[in-house]
């Protein structure tokens, strides 16, 4: 749920724990951005719960979530509820699956790439590396989750694009890949079953003439021909191997980390955001520093 359909717990985040402060302070420090250049594209808490497990209220539940990509370019997920109370569960990051050499130092680093931290405990990572939350195999694990927005002027232009091109690509080589092999299947579906019917029709001793025209097919347009006779390049293979999609992502992404935000010594000041005629900027207030 959203926490600001939840007044009391807003409330009491804001002005018994400072919450804000204390979360994009600490973004701060990590990815060098001004605590007024933040602000929340999403604020919630989201509960995951191991399968046939009781369900309070009914409703439905999940007990992981796949791999993904979050709108925001910073998010962050704190663990609510004591990690007794689970089994399984946390945030896994493909970029960590191999990671072994990290695994001998880093005690909340799990087999796989993933996160497991303690209760009060909070992760932070940019939004647009792919990950997702463990399967819980018992219990129930209870997470905020927030997703932070940066001020364009912190950002490198291009940069956010350039890898979501990228992401793409690779989406668009895998899906052609799938389509090629699902016209295949229907392909070979059809050449069985009109094999089957010829072969039935003989048995009857039925007409050799309407055995052959089954035979003589004739394409209704040249595109039809094409897409029926259109090879499976090796190209198109390869690029839709798992591990080359994996590692021309993570390079993508590697790409993205290094630049997409600036050194503080290339960002436009707010005075001349203000001369290009930027009062403001969506979701964002500008303040003379």
């Amino acid at each position: 749920f959203p926490i600001e359909e939840c007044p009391k717990l807003e409330s009491y985040l804001q002005d018994e724990l400072q919450f804000d402060d204390r979360i994009f302070g600490r973004l701060g420090e990590l990815y060098g951005v001004d605590v007024r250049d933040m602000q929340y594209l999403d604020l919630f808490c989201a509960q995951y719960q191991a399968q046939g497990g009781d369900t309070e209220g009914g409703g439905d539940t999940m007990d992981r979530l796949e791999a993904h990509r979050d709108g925001s370019l910073l998010s962050f997920s704190l663990l609510l509820n004591d990690e007794a109370d689970f089994e399984g569960g946390g945030t896994f990051y493909d970029a960590l699956r191999d990671d072994e050499q990290q695994l001998e130092t880093v005690d909340v680093l799990q087999p796989g790439g993933v996160i497991r931290p303690k209760q009060g405990d909070c992760t932070f990572h940019c939004g647009k590396i792919l990950h997702g939350a463990d399967v819980v195999t018992s219990g129930r694990r209870t997470v905020m989750v927030g997703f932070v927005e940066v001020h364009e002027r912190n950002q490198r232009e291009g940069a956010l694009g350039e890898a979501c091109t990228q992401f793409g690509r690779m989406d668009v080589a895998l899906k052609r890949w799938e389509t090629h092999l699902k016209r295949l299947a229907k392909q070979r579906g059809r050449q069985q079953l009109q094999q089957q019917e010829e072969e039935a029709e003989e048995e009857k001793g039925g007409s050799k003439w309407l055995t052959m025209s089954r035979k003589l097919w004739r394409p209704r347009s040249t595109a039809q021909l094409v897409l029926k006779s259109m090879p499976l390049f090796s190209s198109v293979d390869a690029r839709a191997d798992a591990e080359f999609q994996r590692l021309r992502k993570l390079e993508a992404e590697d790409k993205l980390l290094r630049n997409v935000l600036l050194p503080a010594a290339e960002r436009k000041e707010i005075g001349v955001l203000r001369e290009a005629g930027i009062e403001s900027h969506p979701g964002f207030e500008v303040v003379e520093e």
